[in-house]
């Protein structure tokens, strides 16, 4: 059985299998993250809400299509973890080798997708702002769940928030947990606003997390 309450915090919703309802409410596992963190991710609500499941104990963290400015990555370094990224475009995978972050060239688009790494590679493996882009989304969450030990993390937009020409997937907060979450039992998903004027737009975002 779900559990459905309202997220005062994010002005949302939660969803949570039963085994992530302890989770509701707590404080962050590393709380100086939220209190000193570096400019560059002051403001990012990804890094924000990743924050309140990161453990002291973790030590290695996989960002999914880290993008050319792989803030998350940047932060992660941060903390003192050892850090990977992925990336399609030869550009972005110039721009992190640059600003010395390691990645990898995958194509998620892959329909027999294989991150190239091992079962339980990364205590943490990220994907933000990605899925809404992929045809097959399922295999990226099963691959990250595949090579991740403790936590798989996960942002994408609500329905048709942000209307993206090249956004090829729309998820409901229902269809979201049938397509993409079937078959987990421990897993957090919340909806929320990232900005004030989302709100006034009813623009929202999932954030998920998936717990092994």
């Amino acid at each position: 059985m779900r559990k459905v309450v309202i997220d005062t915090h994010s002005d949302g919703v939660i969803v949570t299998s039963p085994s992530s309802i302890s989770k509701l409410g707590s404080a962050p596992l590393i709380d100086s993250t939220l209190s000193s963190m570096p400019p560059f991710v002051e403001k990012d609500y990804r890094i924000q809400f990743l924050a309140f499941f990161m453990k002291q104990s973790y030590s290695s963290l996989l960002d999914i299509s880290c993008g050319d400015q792989a803030r998350l990555l940047k932060w992660a370094r941060w903390l003192g973890l050892d850090i990977i990224g992925t990336n399609i475009e030869d550009e972005a995978l110039e721009k992190n080798k640059n600003d010395g972050i390691l990645s990898v060239k995958v194509d998620l688009d892959d329909e027999n997708l294989i991150i190239p790494f091992k079962d339980n590679s990364f205590d943490v493996v990220t994907c933000t702002e990605v899925i809404e882009h992929l045809k097959y989304p399922r295999k990226v969450v099963d691959e990250m769940y595949r090579i991740s030990k403790h936590l798989c993390f996960i942002t994408t937009p609500l329905n048709d928030s942000y209307d993206t020409p090249d956004h090829i997937q729309f998820w409901s907060v229902d269809s979201f947990i049938d397509e993409l979450l079937s078959g987990y039992d421990n897993y957090t998903l919340r909806t929320i606003v990232t900005k004030p004027m989302d709100l006034l737009l009813n623009w929202r975002v999932f954030v998920v997390s998936i717990h092994k």
